[in-house]
């Protein structure tokens, strides 16, 4: 890692090496994420209220109510299928709320149902 003004840039090698090692290792990466929720509470209560603005900024004004219902009905069916498969589904964003190039809305069209996994590999990218 090269510093640059206090802060440690990563190389491309080591972003894939640090991912590699996420999927062969979560367990004790999941371990480790918990522990620091413990340990930075506040940071962790911050990250959840910015990504919950995030949200609400990014959700249209011209939103139906049928639009709602088809987002609730989304997350509703998320949850149910985890519940059926024993696998873990969440309601992702197809064009991420907070993409480096591209900021995608909060609605219908935007959404798609797939696994916990894939979406922790998608990150925040199109």
């Amino acid at each position: 890692m090269a510093p640059l003004g206090g802060l440690m840039i990563r190389t491309e090698k080591q972003k894939a090496y640090e991912k590699q090692w996420k999927i062969d290792n979560k367990e004790k990466h999941r371990a480790s994420c918990k522990r620091y929720e413990q340990k930075h509470k506040e940071k962790s209560r911050l990250k959840c209220a910015i990504r919950r603005a995030m949200k609400r900024l990014r959700t249209p004004k011209w939103l139906t109510r049928s639009d709602r219902i088809e987002m609730n009905w989304a997350y509703r069916t998320a949850t149910n299928i985890s519940r059926e498969a024993g696998i873990r589904y969440v309601v992702d964003h197809i064009i991420p709320l907070q993409g480096k190039n591209i900021s995608g809305l909060h609605c219908p069209q935007n959404l798609q149902i797939i696994t916990r996994s894939i979406n922790s590999s998608k990150s925040n990218n199109y």
